[in-house]
């Protein structure tokens, strides 16, 4: 920092020159308060022959005290001033531009008198000269009406009043000050209304209104005037950045839900309407998430500013984390999102679409309780600082609460930290899961006959056990179940000879009378004549059927020969996979209902099957 930055500094914020008021020495000068023209600092500016360098120093009235609190090297004893009252400073390139600005405002703000004091002038009163007599006359400042002027540099009332708030009673913790300070100052202001037009391309890191000149103040406020009206017009980024965190801090709003409700406003008619940048967009969105944590607003309108990354991946892992409640489909879709890959256009699973994936959600609920904490972990718990990056006094309520943003992902308030508990992404994570997913695909396709490719024997080796658990349960559940009341087979009995009875004749109610028995049925029954229907293989069938696969194989168009023989496309496609299954163990053509396809995958052998 140099002195240049303090004198330009003063004389924009606080419309103070810098006064050189000796010729004799010119490298001296001053700057005086504008209402006491008490001096507020003394700047000397000396050549070093030796080093070809201008030294620079500046005796500021602040108070000698800072030289105890502060420990940097570029604050010293005064240079030329004696005194409690002055502290030295030099300005190099080591020189911190916020301590020292923070220092002038200070004293500024020491030597500035109450505006409810009042100063002694010296008055001439109209005597001859030869009795001319000089009395005291009393001016009172205390409530002077402000001075009505379009004119952006002059300081209304309210302005200078907002200025006058200002406090540096803990100006050693320069973070919490001006939060604090902000919060005070915004009070004051928030009704307050300005009607001047804005040119300045005001500029500040972190923005309050301290770091504003009357004038930047006065083009803020007027901004700020319109934009409540409804009228939406760009403005330097630090205004709106001040906007923003009038609203965290609740300046201008009558309850938090209001404050949520004008900041979503200012997302959809600033910053969509690209009057704001991404960096931004990117804060705003996280400040409201955060500002409903520690409101406890509602979760819903806190998740549209997640990243959709960020919202899959939390509900992701809930799944995941309890598969045994949610349908076989969800399980799926949470194993694509984690592995980024598409599980449902794999081939395995396009063709055997519903039992691909009943058996994978059925692999995965074997695998959560081995699995689950080596892919993702543990639930960690981390201390956060909501609104840390923001200009947000925390003045509010000190209860305990907990705030479930989603079904992964919460936050817990002592009454002193807030702490928030998610799975936080690993470096291994996706590979692990990808490698997962990978292998559990090839096992199924293998089982479903739907690979044509052979796997490793490490692959196949791997999640053998939860693989041959859950096709074990799979294939049991396919399995009818037949239930048998055996206290109903007496009755069973006793009914069926009943009906019995009732079918037999006279004739055969008699018969046996020779001695033999009604119920003897071991009777000679010649034998059956031998059948001379032997199977034979229709030949013209699977003729037709082969010239139909050279067609398509050749020209992709197999519908003359369908319509010359009277064929029904859907079921010839049909026999003809039935026909060739015992070899491919897949359908090998395809079928809209009028046209037959050939499956590419297996075109290579096909041709080769059929002579081409």
């Amino acid at each position: 920092m140099e002195l240049a930055d303090l004198t330009t500094y003063a004389l924009e914020k606080y419309n103070i020159p810098e006064e050189h008021k000796w010729n004799n020495f010119p490298g001296f000068s001053v700057l005086c308060h504008p209402v006491t023209k008490k001096w507020l600092a003394l700047l000397m500016r000396q050549w070093d022959t030796e080093t070809g360098t201008e030294i620079q120093k500046c005796d500021l009235r602040c108070g000698r005290k800072f030289l105890t609190q502060f420990h940097y090297p570029f604050i010293t004893e005064p240079t030329r001033e004696k005194g409690n009252d002055w502290l030295g400073i030099n300005f190099d390139s080591k020189t911190n531009r916020q301590i020292v600005t923070a220092l002038f405002d200070y004293a500024y703000q020491q030597n500035t008198p109450s505006i409810n004091s009042g100063y002694t002038l010296t008055l001439d009163t109209q005597h001859p000269d030869n009795q001319k007599v000089f009395t005291d006359t009393p001016i009172n400042f205390t409530n002077r009406p402000p001075q009505p002027s379009n004119n952006a540099n002059a300081v209304p009332h309210k302005i200078r009043e907002m200025q006058q708030l200002y406090e540096y009673n803990t100006i050693t913790n320069f973070d919490q000050n001006k939060r604090q300070n902000f919060y005070r100052q915004g009070k004051c202001m928030e009704d307050y209304t300005d009607e001047v037009s804005w040119t300045t391309g005001f500029t500040h890191y972190f923005p309050t209104y301290h770091d504003m000149n009357v004038k930047e103040l006065r083009e803020y406020f007027a901004w700020r005037t319109k934009y409540r009206k409804g009228i939406v017009e760009p403005t330097s980024k630090s205004f709106a950045y001040v906007y923003i965190y009038e609203l965290l801090n609740q300046i201008g709003t009558q309850s938090a839900a209001e404050s949520l409700e004008k900041m979503e406003q200012f997302y959809a008619n600033y910053i969509e309407a690209e009057y704001g940048d991404a960096p931004m967009k990117k804060n705003l969105s996280q400040w409201i998430i955060e500002f409903c944590i520690i409101n406890n607003l509602p979760s819903d309108i806190a998740r549209k500013y997640l990243a959709p990354t960020t919202i899959d991946r939390d509900l992701a892992i809930a799944i995941l984390e309890n598969p045994d409640v949610l349908p076989d489909d969800r399980i799926m879709w949470a194993l694509s999102v984690l592995s980024k890959i598409q599980i449902s256009k794999k081939y395995a699973a396009q063709r055997h679409a519903d039992n691909y994936t009943r058996i994978l959600a059925m692999i995965w609920r074997q695998a959560r309780a081995t699995y689950f904490t080596t892919f993702f972990g543990r639930k960690t718990t981390q201390k956060i600082t909501p609104l840390d990056n923001a200009i947000y006094y925390d003045a509010g309520d000190l209860t305990e609460r907990v705030y479930e943003l989603d079904p992964a992902r919460k936050y817990f308030f002592t009454g002193e930290t807030w702490y928030e508990e998610s799975y936080i992404p690993l470096p291994y994570q996706t590979p692990l899961i990808k490698d997962f997913v990978k292998t559990i695909d090839q096992k199924l396709a293998k089982y479903f006959k739907a690979s044509k490719t052979k796997s490793n024997v490490e692959t196949e080796n791997k999640y053998d056990a939860i693989f041959n658990a859950a096709i074990k349960d799979y294939e049991e559940s396919l399995r009818p179940k037949i239930e048998v009341n055996l206290s109903s087979l007496s009755q069973i009995r006793s009914d069926s000879a009943t009906t019995r009875d009732s079918l037999l004749t006279d004739e055969d109610k008699d018969w046996g009378a020779d001695g033999s028995s009604a119920n003897n049925w071991n009777v000679d029954i010649p034998p059956a004549a031998p059948s001379t229907d032997t199977h034979t293989i229709d030949t013209h069938t699977t003729t037709i059927h082969t010239q139909i696969l050279r067609a398509l194989l050749t020209t992709g168009d197999a519908s003359e020969i369908i319509m010359a023989n009277h064929l029904m496309p859907s079921v010839v496609a049909e026999q003809i996979n039935e026909t060739y299954y015992d070899q491919f163990a897949d359908n090998i053509v395809d079928c809209d209902g009028e046209t037959i396809m050939i499956v590419e995958d297996y075109r290579e052998e096909l041709e080769e099957s059929v002579g081409i």
